[in-house]
């Protein structure tokens, strides 16, 4: 689908009748009376312009289409001429034409590039309460019933002789623009099981286009999508209100992101129901497009009962909120009942069984996690910091020993990262110089890589590899190889699961901060690590650098993506995580003991460009009732980001907690561990009643359930099961 540059003009039929008592009283078409008078109807169909801020914004758009009819006896032959309509490309339009006491007459003409006219014997009986209709519906894309493309119709008596008959064209599933924001929009179940809308832009979208764009999707329900109002210049009837919780109507919001963008769907009350899939795709003429997929019957139980009402489009490029803007559209109808082949799926809850190939379809969340379990699209609030491995509660003896659950010692334990299938959790063991395994279902604990108590740097196999404090370890989206940061040896080394070989990804071993490639580039004590969804880079943390570095994998390429200062508070960078979309980096600023830090920062992947979002700066327990830049913390260490990507987690390692920072609604939660930053070696049926000493790295499984704790100074490997209801 391409440009839609011309459907602001007027869209006029001048059309001749040859009423039948002037035309030999035959009968021409099916169930048209043979009797009635000779008459000229001038049809026009217009609208105000729809970019005139200074009145009220028209419903729908018009386009220019010239139709001439003369006396002929061949209907195939009808032409018109047409617009440029290379986006919505209807091929055929139809004239329908009814009253009381006839049967509704029908024709058809098509719209072939280039014609000027088009020529028919139209008879019809001259009368009162005629109604006129024209529909060109864009046959792409709706072999299920659904019309997509523009309409009227009205209702008018007809003299002998000329007549002049005025309609407003509707737009039907479809909203256009011809301004460089959004050129057009479309509504449509293509197949039996989805739902989808497209949002096409006016150009190609650079990375921070992308990024900072922003759109609202609003769905008026209630409208019976044939009686419109306007959108006035002071909103009162279109997107009325910022103020959470006195929305209009319910919608969707769709935000940017460089390697997709994310849309949620709330209701007019702001109660977030379901993340759809989202992906960037083009038009036909190679513009950016935005595609929002989602279940027919997630539509039906979630968004409209009905499948029909009216809708705008609003859409921002610059990171501007659209609340209180005036829509990049008026409103048009959108109707969905007609489809026939709806298919009802089961629609699970949270981590209820779903398949992967159909996304988040059949979620109730709109989220299908990697383990084909429904993923929580709302971060916990509430959690259990069960013992997964390690000594029992109340014994923090460390040791190298394999075994089984409490048989099972570590020593310094650093993180736990997870399998995307949640199998495996796989620990960095700092003071044991050892990469762990555990089988989540068993408890089963042995030693993949490295010998406890022997340092080095030695890539081999298994026991024969060496490791010199391992810190940070991420495993990649095929579960088959676990990145680590090493803090000791200034490198980051990989590891294959199946195999247990150890091989170099980058580092010199030399503690500095050097941009190379592969052994040339060199890291000051790299800390946390993170890859990004698409597999393609690894970001690092390094202690001493101040700095996040990045690595291309496929080729061992280091380049400084970000360098923290003190005097913004963004210092000692430990913990680091992703957003599902690669758009954001999270990183835990532990501050090592300066006044300085103690944030929570967030880093554009593209840019390097640094902000931080939580953290008011230096020590304590504070948390956020708005804004989380407000809230305190004691040695912000390990950060995690809930795949919904409402939410993150923080571990401190100084407060002795975990905590979880709502992103949407700027409240934070202690989940589990002390309110006061109290340590201490115990579990307790409630959150705050469990206690940690020193917490570490953290990390999420794939369905967002389960964070994994590395309780340092316990020298346990705990687990937090969460409570998803948010109370926010």
């Amino acid at each position: 689908m391409d440009t839609i540059a011309e459907m602001k003009r007027y869209f006029s039929f001048i059309a001749l009748f040859c009423l039948m008592q002037g035309c030999g009283g035959s009968t021409t078409a099916d169930g048209v009376a043979s009797s009635g008078a000779a008459a000229t109807v001038s049809i026009v169909v217009d609208n105000p312009n729809i970019s005139d801020s200074s009145t009220g914004k028209s419903v729908g758009k018009s386009v220019d289409v010239a139709v001439n009819y003369s006396p002929v006896e061949d209907y195939s032959n009808m032409s018109v001429s047409k617009a440029v309509l290379s986006s919505l490309a209807p091929s055929t339009c139809t004239l329908t034409f009814s009253g009381a006491d006839f049967t509704t007459f029908t024709a058809s003409f098509s719209l072939p590039s280039g014609a000027s006219s088009v020529t028919a014997t139209l008879p019809l009986t001259a009368g009162s309460s005629r109604t006129i209709c024209v529909s060109c519906p864009d046959s792409s894309g709706t072999t299920n019933g659904i019309e997509v493309g523009y309409n009227a119709c009205t209702t008018t008596d007809l003299a002998a002789g000329a007549n002049s008959v005025s309609m407003s064209t509707k737009f039907l599933n479809m909203i256009t623009d011809d301004t460089s924001v959004l050129n057009f929009a479309r509504i449509n179940q293509e197949s039996s099981s989805q739902t989808k809308i497209q949002l096409a832009f006016g150009s190609v979208l650079t990375d921070a286009q992308k990024t900072a764009m922003k759109c609202i999707v609003e769905l008026d329900r209630s409208g019976s999508g044939t009686s419109f109002g306007s959108i006035d210049p002071d909103q009162s009837n279109g997107f009325t209100s910022a103020t959470t919780g006195s929305r209009p109507n319910p919608y969707f919001l769709i935000t940017g992101g460089v390697s997709r963008p994310v849309a949620l769907f709330y209701d007019q009350y702001d109660y977030l129901y379901m993340r759809p899939t989202a992906a960037w795709s083009t038009t036909d003429s190679g513009n950016t497009m935005a595609v929002i997929t989602y279940g027919i019957t997630q539509n039906k139980t979630s968004v409209d009962t009905d499948q029909k009402g009216q809708w705008a489009v609003l859409c921002s490029l610059t990171g501007v909120t659209p609340w209180d803007r005036a829509p990049n559209s008026g409103y048009a109808k959108f109707d969905l009942s007609p489809n026939t082949n709806i298919s009802t799926d089961t629609i699970a809850s949270d981590g209820g069984s779903c398949t992967e190939a159909r996304s988040g379809e059949t979620c109730l969340s709109g989220i299908c996690g990697s383990t084909s379990k429904c993923v929580a699209i709302r971060p916990g609030t509430q959690g259990h910091g069960r013992l997964l491995a390690g000594p029992d509660f109340g014994t923090t003896t460390a040791d190298s020993t394999d075994g089984t659950g409490t048989a099972a010692r570590f020593s310094s334990p650093r993180q736990a990262c997870a399998s995307p299938d949640g199998v495996n959790v796989f620990v960095t063991d700092g003071i044991n110089h050892t990469i762990r395994q555990i089988v989540y279902s068993t408890g089963v604990v042995t030693t993949l890589a490295g010998t406890a108590g022997i340092n080095g740097s030695t890539n081999a196999t298994g026991a024969a590899a060496r490791f010199s404090t391992p810190v940070g370890c991420v495993v990649d989206s095929t579960g088959a190889n676990i990145y680590v940061a090493e803090f000791g040896n200034n490198m980051v080394r990989k590891v294959v699961v199946s195999t247990g070989v150890v091989t170099l990804v980058a580092g010199s071993g030399t503690g500095t901060r050097t941009d190379g490639t592969g052994a040339g580039a060199s890291f000051n004590q790299p800390y946390g690590i993170a890859i990004d969804n698409a597999g393609n880079n690894l970001y690092v943390t390094e202690h001493s650098s101040n700095s996040v570095r990045q690595i291309v994998i496929s080729s061992g390429v280091v380049t400084t993506l970000a360098v923290f200062s003190e005097s913004v508070d963004l210092n000692c960078p430990h913990g680091i995580d992703i957003d599902s979309t690669d758009t954001y980096l999270y990183v835990a600023n532990n501050a090592c003991g300066s006044v300085s830090g103690n944030t929570i920062a967030r880093i554009n992947t593209s840019t390097g460009a640094t902000s931080t979002i939580a953290g008011a700066g230096g020590l304590g327990n504070a948390n956020a009732t708005g804004s989380l830049l407000s809230m305190t913390f004691r040695g912000a260490e390990g950060i995690a980001v809930h795949p919904g990507d409402q939410g993150i987690y923080v571990s401190e390692a100084q407060g002795d907690r975990i905590r979880m920072l709502n992103l949407e609604t700027g409240i934070s939660y202690t989940i589990s561990g002390s309110e006061d930053g109290s340590a201490g070696d115990e579990w307790s049926g409630s959150g705050t009643g469990s206690l940690y000493s020193n917490p570490a790295l953290i990390s999420i499984d794939a369905t967002g359930s389960i964070l994994y704790v590395a309780d340092q100074s316990n020298n346990k490997i705990r687990k937090i099961t969460q409570n998803s209801s948010d109370p926010s």
